[in-house]
């Protein structure tokens, strides 16, 4: 099974309205409270987690930060070994962004 998980910081849209982290994936959507106890990635991973938790999608799970603020994708390996891949070097050493 493949799936993705991405996750956004909601800002309030008024001063009574608390800010919020939302999970989605495709048209499953979980949103929660933004808990000022934990940092934005612990955040992230929260909401991640529950929806994860709530559609029954167990498994290992990887999370890394986009270029688009505060979001996450936390993606479930899949049986295939196709679907993955793995780079020895780091990118910087692999190819200069003109190759790549």
């Amino acid at each position: 099974m493949h799936q993705v998980i991405e996750t956004r910081y909601i800002g309030p849209a008024f001063p009574a309205m608390a800010a919020r982290v939302v999970a989605f994936s495709g048209h499953h959507r979980v949103s929660l409270t933004w808990d000022g106890k934990l940092n934005t990635e612990e955040n992230n991973r929260a909401a991640a987690v529950a929806l994860a938790t709530e559609r029954k999608w167990d498994g290992v799970w990887h999370g890394g930060s986009m270029k688009d603020g505060y979001c996450f994708v936390f993606v479930l390996a899949g049986p295939h070994e196709s679907d993955c891949f793995t780079i020895d070097k780091p990118m910087s050493e692999a190819c200069d962004l003109a190759s790549c």
